[in-house]
């Protein structure tokens, strides 16, 4: 039997809208048409109001990925998940070839930490509670995560391509509890989706689940007050 007063010794995250603001996509559609080698704006050659329809498509396309996998074996390996990628814009249509191949290669650039995650992480660190991440996604993120100056901050980083399963199968959280050293009762996962980030509750990890805000904050400050760290 679980004694829900056990200290929480660990903290794990997921990544996309949990850490990072994966939705701004204005910047990202423009960075992607210059790399793709196209003169001007996307408005220039498609029109203001197909331009903005392409913006707000991929402010939310790893949620409607889901419709096109929704069991998550894009996050199986890299192949995998380009191919729901190029699968996924179809639902949008339109979009050329070079243009589909430029926002998959830039998209990483524009997933900016949220204003409270790098703090909530150090405060972690600082009461000797160790932090992991781990994340359902087919491309590494550790370069992300270093050029935001965070990555040191995590103690144990698991990626689903890499170890070959996904929340919320069991065995990839068993993953990175053998990583952190910690039992699960002792854990606590932090996530945007009961879906997925819930997996852990049957090892007997508790979970807390933050749903999709706006703006630079993301309330990680109350993973803080959870674990006494406030």
């Amino acid at each position: 039997m679980q004694q829900f007063g056990e200290p929480i010794e660990a903290v794990i995250f997921d990544f996309h809208q949990t850490l990072v603001d994966a939705s701004r996509s204005e910047g990202w559609l423009d960075d992607a048409w210059r790399v793709a080698g196209r003169r001007g704006v996307p408005a220039d050659e498609w029109g203001d109001e197909r331009a903005q329809e392409v913006r707000d498509f991929l402010a939310d396309v790893w949620h409607l990925a889901n419709s096109v996998d929704p069991h998550s074996e894009r996050d199986l390996s890299r192949a995998r998940h380009q191919k729901v990628w190029e699968e996924t814009l179809t639902l949008v249509g339109g979009i050329d070839p070079d243009v589909a191949d430029a926002l998959y290669a830039t998209m990483d650039h524009h997933w900016v930490l949220y204003a409270d995650t790098v703090p909530t992480l150090r405060t972690l660190r600082s009461r000797g509670i160790r932090v992991g991440l781990l994340s359902n996604i087919g491309i590494d993120i550790r370069d992300t995560l270093r050029q935001q100056n965070a990555l040191h901050l995590f103690d144990a980083v698991v990626l689903s391509y890499e170890v070959g399963s996904v929340k919320p199968q069991a065995r990839i959280f068993e993953r990175v509890l053998a990583q952190l050293r910690v039992p699960p009762q002792r854990a606590l996962m932090v996530g945007d989706s009961w879906a997925y980030d819930a997996g852990g509750a049957d090892l007997g990890m508790r979970t807390l689940v933050l749903p999709r805000t706006s703006g630079e904050h993301h309330g990680l400050g109350l993973v803080l007050r959870l674990v006494g760290a406030a």
